[in-house]
């Protein structure tokens, strides 16, 4: 599995567009992979469709932990994004965004590796235990 942050989000974070803090982050699944150059939830186009047994357009909510390490750095954690019971076909990516943001700002989309399959289960994304984002004093 790989992470990739979008072109903008460090900008956007930087200029206050994207709260870490404060907004509510959440993560939706696409069948197809993202356009690092997509700034807004609303460029997504492959989102799997809502029809999709036991997913909401949109995603799930996770909840951010900030950590710092003493030396500087601080660290964003997020739980887990957990669907409890779902079923879906051809699931390649999921994408993290900021659900209070103007224009809903894409932060981060992780790749599968290749299409995923679920019927009727429990399905999970683990965040990196190190940290959803680093941030390190230079």
């Amino acid at each position: 599995m790989a992470d990739l942050m979008f072109n903008n989000t460090i900008f956007n974070i930087g200029r206050a567009l994207i709260n870490l803090e404060t907004d509510v982050i959440k993560c939706a699944l696409l069948v197809s992979a993202p356009d690092p150059a997509w700034e807004n939830y609303a460029e997504i186009d492959s989102e799997l469709p809502e029809a999709a047994n036991g997913y909401l357009e949109g995603g799930e909510e996770v909840t951010p932990t900030w950590t710092a390490d003493g030396g500087g750095d601080a660290l964003l954690d997020l739980s887990d994004p957990l669907w409890p019971s779902i079923t879906f076909t051809d699931v390649t990516h999921a994408v993290f965004y900021s659900d209070t943001s103007t224009d809903k700002k894409l932060i981060n989309s992780r790749d599968f590796g290749g299409p995923l399959q679920r019927s009727n289960e429990s399905f999970s994304i683990q965040v990196d235990e190190l940290g959803f984002i680093k941030f390190t004093v230079i």
